[in-house]
């Protein structure tokens, strides 16, 4: 799942990613006779600040998303900590 948000700083981009993440890790199912919950991960990226194409934005998004699913569940990772050492 990808959003785009023009014009949307980043901590905007935050505010919305943890709106979505509080919906989907709020709700639970049934799975076979046990109740079960979902864990989001998701990585934020910016322009200009993290690439200056659809696509490197995707990728840095993407990074960002797979460094916060390292770290824990239910996480939200800025590109811009992609450079810091976990």
């Amino acid at each position: 799942l990808a959003l785009i948000m023009p014009e949307t700083p980043i901590p905007g981009a935050f505010t919305a990613a943890d709106r979505i993440r509080n919906k989907i890790a709020g709700h639970k199912f049934d799975l076979n006779g046990k109740e079960t919950e979902l864990s989001v991960s998701m990585g934020v990226a910016s322009f200009p600040d993290h690439g200056a194409t659809s696509e490197e934005l995707a990728e840095k998004a993407r990074q960002a998303m797979q460094l916060a699913a390292k770290r824990e569940a239910n996480a939200i990772v800025s590109a811009s900590e992609l450079g810091e050492k976990d």
